[in-house]
């Protein structure tokens, strides 16, 4: 199971989760470079490059993640048996701009 981290973008607030898991799923957390910044396209490309390619995969995207999930699913991998949003929106949930 890969996990797309929210926007802290470091993937600790899934050490409780991945402890939780069956020993049958294997956690590997794709972490942003936080000394960047990227689009969502750019990140999609940084994400997809460590993709694992020998082995069922899952996507889970929290908070900020789920767009790069849904856009990889939408073109997916041989490999990719699901995708999950947890906790977040697949467009921005602002009509318009505050002020």
């Amino acid at each position: 199971m890969v996990l797309l981290p929210g926007i802290d973008g470091t993937g600790l607030l899934f050490a409780e989760f991945t402890t939780a898991l069956s020993d049958a799923i294997k956690p590997f957390v794709i972490a942003h470079l936080l000394q960047q910044a990227l689009d969502y396209a750019q990140l999609e490309s940084y994400v997809r490059e460590r993709l694992p390619v020998d082995e069922r995969l899952m996507l889970l995207g929290e908070s900020f993640s789920p767009p790069k999930a849904i856009a990889i699913a939408a073109n997916p991998p041989h490999n990719l048996v699901a995708a999950i949003l947890c906790c977040s929106f697949a467009k921005n949930p602002r009509l318009a701009p505050l002020g």
